[in-house]
């Protein structure tokens, strides 16, 4: 195959698929044909919309699934699909605004919620009218619901464009690499080759699909070898990091990937006991690329998971780029990780390096990167493009089918990176050793954060909007903390007045820089003079080397107790839900000095480290705090008073006789759902009762299943759990029994109490499992659900005990009776079931209509 359409079309009958992971229980399978089937529909409403082939439509949302379906109506409409990341701070909007610009009046496919976001934040900024000039161009997904008509498929051609994918930096101009289908199916061909892929893998992957290995490596591969693969969003494993590797486990994952602040940020969450019985011996691949690679790390990572049988010689440490599609150069597969040390003072472009031990003082540690894949050719060249021998420090340069010939609409930046001859400049630094390729640096001035690139001189520019920062007064350096491992970023200022003036300065420009970019500056540090070439180009390895020399340790230390003492004056009287708030934040940031009065978004707070806290907010407070609170209460002074003003929700239990309960459960014991019809004699019956007393037929069942368990206990008070009119909010109803003289009361109370539920009561039944108390032997939880509200992937049965379930099937309805087999004695459930069967007939045949 040769085209991405004709790859989609291959699968348009395959019963293999994607399933979209978006909880511990809560999965969804959608095999190639569904998607193929809903994409034609899809590409019918943007054809009725009259996009026409060759125009380019934005993908601007946050949902998986929904960006899949987007993708394949493009290609296969010839349509060219823009994916972008959804972002919430200013510096990305701008990107999404700047992107628009530099396509040819582009669509942009995206939902209601952050399209309020875009209108809202452009309304701030007394900006609307940037939106304004698009909005005949903006297409909802609202668009696409209930659509049967299919579109017309539209074949490409190899030297078609597929998709533009835009530089996963923010950057005040961003570059749009163009990629065409002969780019694609090349590179995906070779790492199919290289890793040795085959049908019967596996994938896992929680990269955003608008990153190149999230959505190129780990969706468009293994479609094209008609795989099934798992994919969770990124959301969800910064907030439940575990689940990457439980699901890897309970799925027999085989090729898995992330960028090497994954495997630190699995390890600090990491507990041996909670991941007893893992067996991850089916694992042979994790892919490790996107940002420069620790040996360190990725050994601590694969002795830790030895012990969960998890192979040695699976870390697959890669090379790659967008402008290549993604792969530039893997290692043999199975093959142990391999570091080269050689001596830091020899790694100027054109010097050949001297290798040393790894205990050497001026030991630089480099990961193999290993051999060029199929159809990639690369050189390291001197600052004249003039090929160098291995072992000396160049340029690294890369040629292929596999990689771009253009920056979109960018004449210029294609000319100063690409010959003439097709090869492209990576901007990175490295040697070949034994035909392998070692990264060595990066000629660009790059600071790499979680898998993105910031250039280094934007966030300069960025920082000359705070009041004093000056056009070239300011330089931006990153140095590598080995204990934390992670690269960190400093920016120095030119100031010569008070350490005491400074700090507020200092604070308001990290606060800035966070706000804007959603980055975390870990020192700005005052400065006399700042180093530049006789050129004027600052020189900022020379700030990195004398940050690590420590130069700077006394003004940084001095400058922090000024800091932490400002601080301290905000934080004398605070409540207790306010320290526990700031233990949090504190921790997660890694800093010592927030006040209850400062904005999160100020101090350093981003989409990955909100996800953190609300994660731990979520075992102290269950139910209370969404991560949407936190742009409405932005500080810990609003968001403590917040919590403390909203209830925790309490859901009361139903007690039943011990005899219910299984004393000692037996892992023999067989799962059962018992059945019973309410035949079409019985429910015409049921219906004439329900628009005689003016109720509905879901009240008769709410109120049968209250009058069971009201015959099981004393309790004057039962509470039962429905879910019957919404398909994710459960509404508790609760009766005094003494209250009620006869069933025909039962009823009307319990349609008076449905009717007088306010629409924000109740909770969603996918936060159950966040509100959900220590049961008592004794106590049950009931559910009554209608089968139209169950929700797909998840197990009631988990948080449930007792669950009746309504299915409508033609002229009858079905009533399954499922219970939790580990805590009630089947023989019972049975008898339960029975019971509730007795009420309803009991109603048909007494009740006087």
């Amino acid at each position: 195959m040769n085209t991405l359409s004709e790859v989609i079309c291959s699968r348009s009958e395959s019963k293999r698929g994607v399933i979209f992971i978006s909880g511990e229980n809560e999965e969804k399978f959608v095999s190639y044909k569904e998607i193929f089937d809903k994409s034609l529909k899809i590409l019918y409403v943007l054809q009725s919309k009259n996009i026409k082939p060759g125009e380019q439509l934005i993908i601007y949302v946050n949902d998986n699934e929904s960006h899949i379906y987007y993708f394949w109506a493009c290609i296969l409409g010839r349509i060219i699909p823009v994916p972008v990341a959804v972002g919430n701070n200013d510096e990305n909007i701008f990107k999404l605004f700047n992107i628009m610009e530099i396509l040819d009046s582009p669509y942009i496919v995206t939902d209601l919620k952050i399209y309020k976001m875009l209108k809202d934040f452009l309304a701030k900024k007394n900006q609307s009218y940037i939106l304004e000039r698009f909005q005949d161009r903006i297409i909802f997904d609202i668009d696409f619901c209930d659509v049967d008509q299919k579109g017309i498929i539209k074949q490409s051609s190899p030297d078609d464009i597929a998709f533009i994918q835009f530089s996963s930096g923010s950057t005040g101009n961003p570059k749009g690499v163009t990629l065409t289908h002969k780019n694609l199916i090349t590179n995906i061909n070779a790492m199919i080759e290289g890793a040795r892929l085959v049908s019967d893998d596996i994938f896992l992957s929680w990269m955003p699909l608008t990153h190149d290995l999230g959505f190129i490596g780990f969706h468009l591969t293994p479609t094209c070898i008609d795989m099934n693969h798992y994919i969770m969003p990124t959301s969800l494993f910064i907030r439940h990091p575990i689940l990457w590797f439980k699901k890897a486990n309970e799925h027999r994952a085989t090729v898995l990937a992330s960028p090497n602040f994954g495997y630190k940020y699995f390890l600090k969450f990491f507990k041996p006991e909670k991941c007893t019985g893992w067996d991850l011996s089916c694992i042979r691949l994790i892919v490790n690329g996107a940002e420069p690679i620790s040996y360190k790390l990725c050994k601590e990572f694969l002795n830790v998971m030895a012990e969960l049988r998890l192979k040695s010689n699976t870390m697959f440490t890669v090379y790659g780029m967008a402008e290549a599609c993604l792969a530039v150069t893997f290692p043999p597969i199975y093959e142990d990780l391999k570091c080269v040390y050689v001596d830091r003072r020899f790694l100027n472009v054109g010097q050949e390096v001297k290798y040393v031990n790894s205990d050497d003082d001026n030991a630089a540690e480099f990961v193999d990167l290993g051999y060029p894949v199929k159809d990639v050719y690369l050189k390291i060249c001197d600052e004249d493009i003039r090929e160098l021998d291995e072992n000396i420090v160049g340029h690294i340069f890369i040629k292929g089918e596999n990689v771009t010939k253009l920056y979109y609409n960018d004449p210029e930046t294609t000319k100063n990176i690409i010959t003439s001859d097709g090869w492209l400049n990576t901007g990175d630094l490295g040697i070949i050793r034994n035909g392998r390729l070692l990264v060595t640096g990066r000629a660009k001035d790059v600071h790499f954060v979680n898998g993105q690139n910031f250039y280094l001189h934007d966030i300069e520019r960025v920082a000359e909007g705070v009041e004093g920062v000056e056009l070239g007064e300011i330089a931006a350096a990153c140095v590598y903390n080995k204990e934390l491992q992670k690269e960190e970023l400093l920016l120095f200022v030119l100031y010569k007045k008070e350490l005491e003036e400074f700090a507020d300065f200092a604070i308001s420009i990290k606060k800035h820089i966070n706000k804007q970019m959603g980055l975390e500056v870990r020192h700005v540090i005052p400065i006399r003079k700042i180093p530049k070439t006789t050129s004027g180009k600052i020189q900022r390895y020379k700030l990195s080397n004398r940050y690590e020399d420590g130069e700077f340790s006394n003004t940084v230390a001095m400058l922090e107790t000024i800091i932490s003492r400002k601080t301290h004056k905000n934080n004398i009287c605070i409540s207790r839900t306010q320290q526990e708030l700031l233990n949090i934040c504190e921790e997660v940031l890694g800093l010592k000095n927030i006040g209850v009065d400062d904005n999160f978004f100020e101090v350093g707070f981003n989409s990955l480290l909100l996800s953190q806290v609300v994660s731990r907010l979520d075992q102290m407070y269950p139910g209370r705090v969404q991560e949407t609170d936190f742009f409405t209460y932005p500080t810990i002074a609003k968001l403590a008073e917040y919590i403390d003003s909203k209830e925790s929700y309490s859901i009361k239990f139903v007690k039943l006789p011990n005899e219910y309960f299984i004393n000692n459960f037996n892992e023999t014991e067989n799962k059962q759902i018992f059945k019973a019809e309410i035949d079409k004699f019985m429910l015409d019956k049921l219906i004439k009762i329900a628009n005689s007393e003016n109720v509905s037929i879901a009240d008769i069942f709410v109120a049968a299943y209250i009058f069971m368990f009201s015959r099981l206990n004393n309790e004057k008070n039962i509470e039962i759990q429905t879910l019957l009119d919404s398909k994710e909010k459960v509404v508790p109803i609760n009766l005094d029994i003494t209250e009620i003289d006869d069933f025909n009361s039962l009823i009307k109370f319990v349609k008076a109490k449905r009717d007088q539920k306010e629409e924000n009561e109740g909770y969603s039944v996918k936060n159950i499992k966040n509100i959900f108390i220590k049961k008592e032997t004794g106590n049950v939880l009931p559910l009554i659900i209608n089968r139209d509200a169950l929700p797909k992937g998840m197990e009631l049965i988990n948080y449930y005990d007792v669950i009746l379930l309504i299915n409508e099937i033609d002229s009858s309805i079905i009533l399954e009776f499922e219970y939790n087999y580990r805590r009630i004695k089947g023989e019972k459930a049975k008898v339960l079931i029975n019971s509730y069967v007795n009420i309803i007939k009991f109603i048909v045949e007494k009740y006087e209509i």
